[in-house]
């Protein structure tokens, strides 16, 4: 079954509840659209003049499986991993035709946290309810990028039930991950600000830097790794092909893959592209690394800060 809400709607139910849900810590997404609107954080209380971490969080809206035909129970039938119906799953964009669980791995580092999160459910009606009662983070999942590790340029997806809520399994073939459960959260966050000591109206440019640079680093990897596939997949079948699975297992089929492009060409269009970023920056720090957050990570920024 199709999820029946939107992103945004899931992402801000979600921040707006997260202040509550990890024990008084301050989170304040920073949303570009009321920043360039002059609301002081985004709109959210954030202050410039003490410490704090960055959050990056990648919202994902779920698909309920509730048949045997799924790919995932199937998958996981077969290798001997429970997998209960119904269960939940969310893709991962990592074929060839996007990098963006290559760049969310890359970003995945000290000073940043970064995760996956998804709802244990699919509809409007159910979002509504986890609304009304405070348990839209409680009934969600938060899976780091650096868990998951590098995977194939295949298509991918994320699978969990409510039978073990501490683990999902990374399909096709399932391997099974963690998944942070609230104590776990809270204190990855608490690490991280306790070694946080410079107030945030000093720290703005220095994050935005790093992420331009970790951009760069994490497409350099991207294009690698896409190299690496197509010359092996050549090898083995004389052609850029891999195999890819849709809904239904039935459709399961080989297509052809785009080389790379040449080594010259894409440093020569990288390096455009950043040039590009740094004489487009608006002078706000936390702005402009929340704008190119969402750009290029595809993820949203929350500044995380111990309560004062």
């Amino acid at each position: 079954m199709r999820p029946t809400y939107s992103e945004f709607s899931y992402g801000f139910a979600l921040t707006h509840e997260l202040t509550n849900w990890l024990g008084g810590i301050r989170v304040a997404p920073h949303f570009p659209s009321l920043i360039e609107e002059g609301r002081d954080g985004g709109g959210y209380d954030v202050n410039l003049d003490l410490p704090g971490a960055p959050l990056y969080l990648q919202f994902k809206r779920s698909h309920k499986i509730s048949t045997r035909r799924g790919i995932e129970w199937k998958a996981a039938d077969q290798a001997g991993t429970r997998l209960d119906r119904p269960y939940h799953r969310f893709t991962l964009m990592t074929d060839t035709k996007s990098r963006q669980h290559d760049l969310l791995l890359e970003l995945d580092s000290s000073p940043n946290l970064v995760f996956y999160v998804a709802p244990r459910y699919h509809s409007i009606d159910e979002l509504n309810s986890a609304w009304r009662s405070s348990r839209i983070a409680e009934e969600s999942v938060f899976i780091r990028p650096r868990d998951i590790g590098v995977l194939s340029p295949e298509r991918h997806a994320i699978a969990f039930d409510n039978t073990d809520r501490r683990r999902a399994l990374v399909c096709s073939e399932p391997v099974e991950v963690e998944v942070a459960e609230r104590f776990q959260l809270l204190k990855l966050i608490s690490s991280q600000l306790v070694g946080s000591t410079t107030p945030l109206s000093q720290v703005g440019q220095e994050w935005f830097e790093t992420l331009i640079e970790t951009y760069r680093s994490g497409r350099h990897h991207h294009q690698s790794r896409l190299q690496d596939y197509w010359e092996k997949s050549s090898a083995e079948r004389g052609v850029g092909v891999h195999k890819v699975q849709g809904d239904d297992p039935s459709a399961s089929q080989f297509h052809s893959v785009e080389p790379p492009q040449r080594w010259d060409t894409f440093q020569s269009e990288l390096a455009k592209e950043i040039d590009d970023i740094w004489s487009h920056r608006t002078g706000n720090h936390l702005l402009d690394l929340s704008l190119e957050s969402q750009r290029l990570f595809g993820a949203q920024l929350l500044i995380l800060q111990r309560p004062s």
